[in-house]
């Protein structure tokens, strides 16, 4: 037997006494399981998180094809514009605007898609409407504008 060796000591009596190390480390290696789990817990309810929060639901479309406020039943509108011309606009439904230009027939206008306001067109002639406001195109140039629902 080496000097300074006792049953259940150190071998060499020159080296710290590690007797204690194995349960130490089987406490560190329990430690070390219970916060693994438990930041792998943490991590996942931030990845939740991160996920719903990057989610957005969208709003509400803008895309109306009668008005702002959709119009429920057929209506017609006279709008005056600064020039002193005026437009006739029947509305039927959501689908469909009779739009009556200065010193012109009657043009059906199917509805089309719009990103604001409403818009009717039949690849000639456009009346966009947006509120109380209306816009008249006729071959992509703006023939009236500014022009007002007057009823």
């Amino acid at each position: 037997m080496a000097i300074g060796h006792k049953s259940g000591q150190q071998k060499f009596w020159f080296l710290p006494n590690f007797y204690w190390l194995p349960p130490l480390t089987l406490r560190l290696e329990k430690l070390t399981m219970r916060t693994l789990l438990r930041a792998t817990v943490v991590a996942a309810a931030l990845a939740g998180l991160a996920v719903a929060g990057c989610t957005t639901t969208s709003p509400p479309s803008d895309d109306v094809t009668a008005t702002d406020e959709t119009r429920s039943a057929d209506e017609t509108v006279v709008f005056a514009c600064p020039g002193g011309e005026t437009i006739t606009a029947q509305f039927i439904g959501a689908e469909t605007a009779i739009v009556t230009l200065p010193n012109q027939d009657p043009v059906t206008l199917p509805a089309t898609e719009s990103a604001s306001g409403a818009r009717y067109s039949d690849g000639t002639t456009t009346l966009w409407n947006k509120g109380e406001e209306v816009l008249v195109e006729v071959d992509n140039t703006v023939v009236l504008s500014d022009c007002t629902a007057q009823n």
